[in-house]
């Protein structure tokens, strides 16, 4: 219960330090790591002791300790029995019967590489795992998850520790190379009819269809449809596809399944494809309005399916104990994987989807044992003559949603093209759905009306550029007015940027349809220059522009490092950015043309693609060793960026 207080004294052994995980109570509460004889303050744990063979009297939970071994020099951040180094050591673990605990992680420390440890579980099956550690671990702890804790971590069932999902056995297909991403919450994408009789937005998938013109026009090449399913308020009050009921069942609040076909084949005859959002851990307790908290077992595909489940998370009654407040999948179950794997093929069957966003995994179920299903589903689609692209929050498959931050003011400063081909795609999210998380109403945006972020981090770069729906026109966001702070516990009005309701009316101002005029630009230029300007890195060519400014005031203006991309001997595409909203930034850049295989031309052609009244001019390669450009302060159109087309006109 929030705010209540554990206090947990030390038997015998001395203990000497304590550690209370740093998540917030939307998280699923905080779970105590105790290892020292002081007290702790701490959320959600029912019940706590201390000593070799004791639990925390309940199944292990996310992000929490099973159990606890005294230590008398913890040294990890997560300790327990210390491991001597280079010393082979069998450490055994008894849990409380009645517990069926089935795995357990190593935490971070000091033990070689190499060194050899088994780890024995005597319980439910009497699991063991015997091995070599993978190096940097000192302590061992049981834990209802683990896949946080670095390349360390073993699981039992025989699997010698996480796969590499890096390199899928099935290959993204090559459109991904030309993905740009736009992220749609469906109920506030549109609003036919306000903000719905709930205050939780009335968009539908029919609603959506209208708006495909207008993406296409955009430019962007995917949509990432972040709700579709049977779902509910479980989440800040509001309905989202991160409080699923169902995955299966389509939500009637959205249409019928005709509409999202129709939605579906509308994006496609635009040239969008379309990735399904699923949330991998688990369904909601409830199959209604998740307010009513007397509904929490009222969802009735827990009591049709009990197998797919892990009991623990949901009895008794009441007791929700998940992860995130929700039932979790059982990725040990057979039922559930076969039941799992035919839902989303029949989504890329019946529906013609193009792939899926993973919500996590974050639930009871490691990561390895999640993608490893994924790895057959995509495989599955691709031998039956329909390959899909499948990304992950938290994990890379193809790519991830979060693999590079668009933060950098160099990009090209250590670019390499990968030698794995499947760390050829990596994505830039710009905005993220869960900025506001927790907090009141503000613009939790990430673009916010910069020409130089959008261009120079994502569009122009060698990512898959990731946006949510508003950034493209800088718009403000509002939120929907059942939208609450509290992630379950409602509270004031929230700033979750998932339940903000698209204000097109926006649109109408000049300085956002100034900014809308602009990222169509950017796009229209990285689709006509798309053999340059693409997502595959290891094809891709860069390179880092010097570039000086002159001095003011005795210091040089802040300059985001320029870059290239060019294909040898053909073309170079060099962006330039100017952050500053408030003058102009002047450059010399020194573009080497011998760097990008002109070495033997004289003469070449420059036009500015995001200046439409810049004039083409002709120069030498002399001048382009210290080629003077000018860029507007950003946040006005045309602002904020030079795209510099170079082509060879004459050889020597």
């Amino acid at each position: 219960v929030l705010g209540n207080t554990i206090t947990a004294i030390a038997r015998e052994a001395p203990f000497s330090c304590i550690m209370v995980s740093s998540l917030t109570p939307c998280w699923g509460g905080v779970a105590v790591v105790v290892l020292g004889s002081l007290f702790v303050e701490a959320v959600a744990v029912e019940k706590l002791a201390l000593g070799s063979v004791d639990t925390l009297g309940k199944a292990p939970t996310h992000g929490g300790l099973g159990t606890i071994i005294p230590c008398e020099n913890a040294s990890g951040m997560y300790s327990g029995v210390e491991l001597v180094q280079g010393v082979s050591q069998t450490l055994t673990l008894i849990p409380r019967p009645g517990t069926p605990y089935a795995r357990f992680g190593v935490g971070h420390g000091n033990v070689s590489s190499g060194q050899h440890v088994s780890l024995v579980f005597e319980g439910t099956g009497n699991l063991s795992w015997s091995g070599q550690f993978l190096g940097g671990c000192a302590a061992l702890f049981i834990s209802g998850d683990g896949h946080h804790t670095a390349n360390a971590m073993q699981l039992l069932r025989g699997d010698p520790g996480p796969k590499n999902w890096s390199s899928p056995s099935t290959p993204a297909p090559d459109w991904v190379k030309d993905l740009v991403i736009y992220e749609i919450a469906p109920r506030g994408f549109t609003s036919p009819n306000g903000t719905g009789p709930d205050g939780m937005g009335s968009g539908t998938f029919a609603s959506m269809t209208l708006k495909v013109p207008y993406l296409q026009q955009l430019g962007v090449t995917a949509v990432w449809l972040a709700g579709y399913c049977d779902a509910n308020a479980h989440f800040f009050s509001i309905w989202s596809v991160y409080a699923t009921e169902r995955p299966d069942s389509i939500d009637s609040a959205l249409g019928e399944a005709a509409d999202l076909t129709a939605l579906v084949s509308a994006l496609h005859a635009a040239g969008i494809k379309v990735f399904l959002d699923v949330v991998t851990h688990g369904v909601t307790f409830s199959a209604g309005e998740y307010a009513n908290r007397s509904k929490l077992m009222a969802n009735p595909f827990l009591t049709e399916q009990p197998d797919f489940f892990f009991h623990e998370s949901y009895d008794p009654p009441g007791k929700a104990s998940g992860k995130w407040l929700m039932a979790d999948y059982n990725y040990a179950s057979p039922a559930f994987i076969k039941w799992w794997q035919t839902v989303w093929l029949t989504y890329v069957a019946e529906f013609d989807v193009d792939g899926f966003r993973l919500d996590g995994p974050n639930g009871l179920s490691y990561s390895a044992e999640v993608m490893a299903v994924w790895d057959n589903i995509t495989s599955a689609a691709a031998t039956g003559g329909k390959p899909i692209a499948v990304f992950g929050e938290m994990e890379r498959y193809h790519f991830s949603e979060h693999d590079v931050k668009p933060t950098s003011t160099d990009l090209a400063a250590n670019f390499q093209p990968p030698s794995d081909p499947s760390q050829c795609y990596q994505s830039t999210m710009l905005s993220c759905h869960d900025g506001g998380f927790d907090q009141a109403p503000g613009n939790y945006y990430g673009v916010k009306g910069s020409r130089a972020r959008l261009g120079y981090s994502a569009v122009f770069s060698w990512y898959i550029p990731v946006l949510f729906s508003g950034d493209e026109a800088n718009l403000d966001p509002v939120y929907l007015p059942a939208l609450k702070k509290g992630c379950y516990s409602g509270g004031p009005p929230g700033g979750w940027l998932y339940g903000s309701q698209i204000q097109w009316s926006q649109l109408e101002e000049p300085p956002k349809a100034a900014m809308l005029r602009d990222s169509t630009r950017m796009l229209q230029i990285r689709r006509n220059e798309s053999d340059v300007i693409h997502a595959n890195a290891c094809t891709s060519h860069v390179l880092r522009i010097p570039a000086s400014t002159p001095e003011v005031e005795g210091n040089p203006q802040p300059i985001w490092v320029p870059y290239a991309r060019f294909i040898p001997h053909e073309k170079a595409i060099v962006v330039v950015a100017n952050p500053s909203n408030t003058s102009t930034l002047h450059l010399t850049l020194n573009i080497s043309v011998a760097s990008m295989g002109f070495a033997s031309t004289t003469t070449f052609q420059v036009a500015d693609l995001f200046n439409a009244s810049s004039p083409t001019v002709t120069v030498s390669a002399a001048a382009l060793a210290a080629y003077a450009v000018a860029v507007p302060e950003d946040g006005i159109e045309q602002g904020g960026l030079r795209i510099l087309k170079i082509t060879p006109l004459a050889a020597q």
